[in-house]
């Protein structure tokens, strides 16, 4: 089993997508195929600790003073959320780091099972501008429905936000065969039943919404751009 992220690694995650990004786009300038990528209208799909990243670099801030007032509670407190800790791991970083992760170019985010309470909480979520789709299972346990996607989803105050809630599906319903293996231990109680069914609704939906809302961006910066 991998061992969990680092508090440095919970920032450096969100700028990976960006040093990804400005590769991406150096490259393009004599990469014939890479040229035809809109690189400033991207969607980004993340799960579980991904699923923080993507929301991270797409705008979501991070909340330290939330995670100083609420994580030496935690630590006092039976909780049935055993993704507060590594949450809270943002905490080791020195006080005058900066936790600017935002990347402009993110036009729609995915965020499936995401950590959200306490690393971004009210605040940190109500940041985004960008669309939003919240994928929660009814029987996650590592970062469990109600506090990390129901209830922060109605922090979002972006205009097209969506959720979707599978039910009797954990943790692991919506990662393909090899998705399961790393941070955490599992069982096949833990995986749950056959995700396959969830994978196949996920990818239509999400195919969905980032045809809609990238294309929207397209279709807008086109008409901006023409000619009165």
């Amino acid at each position: 089993m991998a061992a969990p992220p680092s508090a440095s690694e919970l920032l450096l995650r969100p700028r990976d997508i960006t040093a990804v990004l400005d590769s991406l786009t150096s490259r393009a300038q004599t990469d014939p195929k890479l040229a035809q990528l809109d690189l400033n209208r991207v969607g980004i799909v993340g799960q579980s600790l991904g699923g923080y990243t993507a929301l991270a670099a797409a705008g979501a801030e991070l909340n330290r003073p939330l995670l100083a007032q609420r994580c030496p509670e935690d630590i006092n407190r039976f909780t049935l959320n055993i993704s507060l800790p590594l949450q809270c791991r943002l905490l080791d970083l020195p006080v005058q780091t900066s936790f600017q992760v935002k990347d402009p170019r993110i036009g729609a985010v995915l965020a499936i099972n995401p950590l959200t309470s306490q690393i971004f909480g009210p605040s940190g979520l109500a940041k985004l501008e960008v669309p939003v789709m919240f994928v929660a299972g009814t029987h996650d346990y590592f970062a469990p429905a109600l506090p990390e996607q129901l209830q922060p989803f109605g922090w979002l105050k972006t205009t097209h936000k969506y959720l979707l809630l599978a039910d009797n599906s954990t943790h692991f319903s919506f990662l393909g065969d090899t998705g399961t293996s790393g941070l955490l231990p599992t069982s096949q109680r833990l995986l749950g039943p056959d995700g396959h069914p969830a994978q196949q609704a996920l990818q239509a939906l999400g195919l969905a919404f980032f045809d809609r809302h990238l294309e929207a961006i397209a279709n807008t910066a086109s008409t901006s751009t023409k000619p009165t």
